[in-house]
Formats: structure tokens, sequence, C-alpha cells
């Protein structure tokens, strides 16, 4: 089988406030946090964040051995104490290009951790999004879709669990801030890096058909889908080098059509799949 691994940057959006629960923040980063008000405990605000990547370029039948979220930290604070920031699913946008208020809903984002960080842990001196790197556990890997764009959410773990085991003390926070795709270079922007697995396409069918004096028809059928090539000469072994038709277009079912043959000749061919 072959070895494969894609980065994938997160999918741009128009304004970085969009991002911010408090809709004030405008500089490109977003904050996961736990607020509390001057009222003994009393809780003011929970702040949650998400990313997007568009991963329909890993192959259908890719094998996903491991997976990491990586972003650059802007922000640490542990006034109540310190817990985890979790990597979480995120139910998909309304609108997949800016998300609004209501993809914030508690609703959207899930309870099942896919990777964790302590937030004391979180490097905010760095400037690379290699700096915080989460690997994904087996339900993080099986949230990645192979035909469209992944979200993955983030929570603080008290958000998360609906259950505070820090120190209450009046009007502060626990944070992480991150950078999002709306920051200058992407190296800034969160990033989903996948580690794959591709085995290849298995022929079977192989047939020719439609022979006439000058072409021939070759078809095929493989288990998944791939493109189509066709080697063909007069003498066999055919090899690389001899004449060849190939279609980049991707299916199951293949047919690709000899042209300029010789009548009353015997060919050779080999079909291939990649």
């Amino acid at each position: 089988p072959g070895t494969a691994g894609a980065d994938f940057s997160t999918k741009r959006n128009e304004a970085a406030a969009v991002f911010n629960t408090d809709g004030q923040n405008t500089t490109g980063y977003a904050t996961v946090r736990v607020r509390t008000t001057a009222i003994t405990d009393e809780f003011q605000t929970f702040f949650r964040g998400g990313w997007g990547w568009d991963t329909s370029s890993i192959p259908d039948g890719a094998v996903i051995s491991s997976s990491t979220v990586g972003f650059i930290g802007t922000e640490v604070g542990t006034d109540l104490g310190d817990t985890d920031v979790q990597i979480v699913s995120l139910a998909t946008p309304t609108n997949e290009t800016a998300m609004v208020a209501a993809d914030f809903d508690p609703a959207d984002f899930g309870t099942t951790v896919f990777a964790s960080a302590s937030v004391s842990g979180i490097n905010v001196a760095g400037t690379s999004n290699d700096n915080n790197l989460f690997g994904l556990n087996s339900s993080g890997i099986a949230a990645i879709n192979k035909t469209g764009n992944t979200y993955f959410g983030a929570r603080i773990k008290w958000d998360t669990d609906n259950s505070f085991t820090g120190t209450w003390a009046s009007s502060v926070f626990t944070s992480v801030g991150f950078g999002l795709a709306e920051q200058t270079g992407t190296n800034l922007d969160p990033k989903l890096t996948v580690e794959y697995t591709v085995d290849p396409p298995v022929l079977s069918n192989l047939a020719s058909s439609n022979v006439t004096s000058n072409t021939a028809v070759i078809t095929w059928t493989t288990n998944i889908s791939s493109d189509s090539g066709v080697t063909y000469d007069t003498s066999s072994p055919v090899t690389d080098g001899d004449p060849s038709v190939y279609d980049s277009a991707t299916t199951t079912s293949h047919s690709v059509t000899l042209t300029g043959l010789t009548g009353n000749v015997t060919y050779y061919f080999f079909a291939s799949s990649t």
C-alpha cells in the first residue's frame, strides 16, 4: 500500500468577528473561556470556538492512521484554576463559509472528546500553527470527512462536562486564545494534518470488445474509484515505453478505446489504474 499525508489550512472567512461570541474581537483570533460575574458562584459566559477544513481530497479508500489539529496560541488564563481545553465535534455550520451566532448553540458542540491538553500547557510564545498540536483519538479520526468539509469545535472542559471543579473568584476567567485563518500568513492558520494509507485498486473483469480492423475497446472494473490506462504493442512483454492511452477521470467501471491499430496483427496490452 502507498502512504500519503496532507496538511489542510482552515477555510477562510470574510470577517474574524463572526467566530467570537462576544462580538468584539476583530483581530483574527478567538477564545474559548469560562468567565464569572461579581456575584458569588455565578458564571457570566462560556465561549466556544471552531474550525473547518476542506478534506474532500482524501481518497475514498484511504485508511487514516493518525491526525493532529494544530494552532497558534494567543492567550492563556487560569484565574479560576487549571483545566483542559478539548477538541470535540462541531455540527456543520448553517453557512459553510461563515459561522454565525446560531452555530455556537451548545447542541452543535459535542461532548465526546477527540483530544485535550491542559490550559496552562498551551504555548503562547510561538509563531506557528505547529506550536500546539492535538493528536486526535480514534473517534476524532472517524469524524474526518473524506467527501467534504471537516469541522471540529473547542471547549473548556468545565463547559463540556457541565461541572466546575476550579476555584470560583469574582469577575475573572480561565481561557485559551487561538489564531484563525483571518491572520496574515498561512503558518498562523489552524491546521489539520492527516496521515493515511491507500491500497492500490484491484482490477478485475479485464476484457477486449468491439474489435475492428483498426480499433478495440478495453474494459475492466476496480474496487475503488481510480484512473484508467492501457499500454499496448505487437510484441510481448509490453513495456512502459510502448504506446499507451490514459484517462485521468476516476471511475470503477473503466473503458479505453485503442485506435490506429493494424488489421490482422496480434496486439498485447496491459491495463492499469491508480
